[in-house]
């Protein structure tokens, strides 16, 4: 394999740990009211947040394994 591939690769897999930390930081930055709220307003993506801001273990669990898989993969 080419050095540039690899080297793209790695870049990717960084680029993919940088989106989940802002998706784990947008995630934590919502309180629960808000949540809820934005569960009313929008049916389907309101509610997949309202269900991961519920569900705090096994967010927290899927996005820890997501940072841990692209740094080790980088």
């Amino acid at each position: 394999m080419p050095t540039w591939a690899l080297w793209l690769a790695c870049a990717g897999f960084l680029l993919v740990r940088g989106l989940i930390a802002a998706a784990e930081s947008a995630l934590y930055g919502v309180s629960d009211l808000r949540a809820k709220e934005l569960a009313r307003a929008h049916p389907k993506a309101g509610a997949r947040v309202l269900r991961h801001k519920l569900d705090r273990e096994a967010t927290a669990a899927s996005i820890r394994v997501g940072m841990v898989l692209s740094g080790f993969f980088a």
